[in-house]
C-alpha cells in the first residue's frame, strides 16, 4: 500500500525506492540510498512511512559532528568484574537483520558526521557486508544470505555547518535522489492535508514562499522558507487572539532573518503580496467556530460519479489518496491510478509485466482500460478476487 502521505516529491522518488528496495530484498546483503534536499521538505519522514510500508524494523542514526566511532561500533563494558561488550547501531542492525530478515537504518544529515568518521561504515557498504569491530578485533558481524538491510542517508546540502562526503563513501551508495521544494499547487494541497487550512488560502501562502526562495537563490535571503515553517505558520494561525502578522513574526520573520535587513524585505514582500488582507478571513476545514455547512453529499454521489464525469485522478495520485472503486463499473479517468479503493481494501497498481512483491494486494494493468485486482500470496499462485475494473482514459 502506498503511504497515504507521500509528502513533498514532484516526481516518482518515493515509489521509485519502494521498487528498488522491493527487486532486490533477499539478492542483496544491502541496499545504500542517498536522498537530498533543502530543509524541511520530508526526507525523514519518508525514511519512516518506507521502513512502515516494508513493515520492516527501523533505527536511525542522528547526524551530529560529535558522532563516535563508539556509536556506531560499540563500546566495552565491565560487569561483575568480566569484561564484555555492548553492541553500537550497526552491530544491532546486524543483528535485527538476521533475525527479521529486512531491516531499515536511517542516517539522518549524514553530512554533519565527520568525514574521518563517515569510513566507518564502509565494510558495511561493501559487497561482504561483514563489519569487523576496530575496537575489538576479536568480534565481527555479518549479514546472512537472503537477508537485507537498507541504509537511506539524507544530506542537506549547501548550508552552513555540513561536512563534505568523503568519496569512498559517496560511491558506494547505489544512488542518489534530489528533492526539490514542490509546485505550488502540491504544496497547497500538502498544507492543506496538514493543517485543514483551505486550499485558495494554502495557495497563496505558497505563492508568497515561492517568490521567497526565488530570493533566496538571488543572495537575497540567507536561506528559503520550508515546507515545516508554512504548516506551522498556517497552524499558528488558528490560534484566537494572534494576529495574522504576528503568527508570520514568530513562525517565518524571527526564524528566517538571519541577517540585518532581511526581517524588513520579509515583512516588504508580504505587504507588496497583500498576504496579510488576503488573510484577514482565512478559513480552515475544522475550524470549531465556522458554522457547519447543511449540505448534504450522499455516498452514491461521491463514490459512484455520473457516467460522463471525469475524475481528476492526477489529483488524488499526487496526494497519495486512493480512488474508489465498485465492481461493474466503467470509470472515466485523466491517468491511471497509483492505487484503488474497493470494499474498504486498498490495492497498488502495477504495469503488466512489472515485479511485484509477494504477499500484498495488487491492482494489476491488463492494457489501457482494465485493472484486475488479486492478491499474490507467498506461494506465488495468484487469487483473483472479483472481477476487472474497467477505465476509460479521457
Amino acid at each position: 500500500m502506498v503511504a497515504k502521505e507521500r509528502y513533498i516529491q514532484q516526481k516518482s522518488e518515493y515509489i521509485d525506492i519502494l521498487n528498488f528496495v522491493n527487486y532486490w530484498i533477499g539478492k542483496k546483503k544491502v541496499l545504500k540510498i542517498l536522498v537530498s534536499g533543502p530543509p524541511g521538505i520530508g526526507k525523514s519522514f519518508m525514511v519512516e512511512k518506507i521502513a512502515e510500508e516494508l513493515n520492516a524494523f527501523m533505527d536511525e542514526i542522528k547526524g551530529d559532528p560529535g558522532l563516535q566511532r563508539e556509536d556506531l561500533e560499540g563500546i566495552p563494558l565491565l560487569r561483575k568484574g568480566e569484561s564484555g561488550w555492548k553492541n553500537g547501531v550497526i552491530p544491532r542492525m546486524i543483528e535485527r537483520v538476521n533475525q527479521d530478515g529486512i531491516a531499515v537504518l536511517g542516517v539522518h544529515e549524514f553530512n554533519l558526521i565527520r568525514t574521518e568518521i563517515q569510513p566507518t561504515l564502509n565494510q558495511l557498504f561493501d559487497f561482504q557486508s561483514k563489519f569487523t569491530l576496530n575496537s575489538n578485533a576479536g568480534l565481527s558481524f555479518e549479514i546472512e544470505e537472503g537477508k537485507t538491510l537498507v541504509v537511506i542517508a539524507t544530506i542537506n546540502e549547501n548550508i552552513a555547518g555540513v561536512m563534505p562526503i568523503q568519496d569512498s563513501v559517496q560511491s558506494r551508495f547505489d544512488f542518489k535522489i534530489i528533492l526539490e521544494y514542490p509546485n505550488e499547487r502540491l504544496e497547497s494541497e500538502i498544507l492543506s492535508m496538514k493543517t485543514k487550512i483551505k486550499v485558495p488560502f494554502a495557495m497563496e501562502i505558497c505563492k508568497f514562499a515561492k517568490e521567497q526562495r526565488n530570493g533566496a537563490r538571488k543572495g537575497e535571503f540567507t536561506r528559503s522558507i520550508s515546507p515545516r515553517e508554512l504548516i506551522a505558520f498556517c497552524s499558528t494561525l488558528k490560534v484566537p487572539g494572534i494576529s495574522k502578522q504576528t503568527a508570520f513574526e514568530y513562525t517565518i520573520v524571527n526564524k528566517i532573518a538571519e541577517v540585518d535587513g532581511e526581517a524588513i524585505l520579509l515583512n516588504e514582500m508580504a505587504d507588496n503580496k497583500d498576504l496579510f488582507r488576503t488573510l484577514a478571513n482565512v478559513e480552515f476545514e475544522d475550524d470549531p467556530m465556522k458554522p457547519k455547512t447543511t449540505q448534504k453529499v450522499t455516498t452514491t454521489q461521491v463514490q459512484t460519479p455520473a457516467q460522463n464525469d471525469i475524475i481528476d485522478v492526477k489529483t488524488l495520485n499526487r496526494i497519495g489518496e486512493s480512488l474508489e472503486v465498485k465492481k461493474g463499473r466503467m470509470y472515466k479517468v485523466n491517468c491511471h491510478p497509483f492505487k484503488v479503493k474497493f470494499e474498504g481494501k486498498e490495492y497498488q497498481v502495477v504495469e503488466k509485466g512489472k515485479w511485484v512483491p509477494e504477499g500484498v494486494w495488487i491492482a494489476k494493468i491488463l492494457g489501457n482500460k482494465e485493472l484486475e485486482l488479486h492478491y499474490k500470496p507467498t506461494n506465488g499462485k495468484k487469487k483473483v478476487e472479483f472481477t476487472k475494473v474497467k477505465f476509460q482514459i479521457a
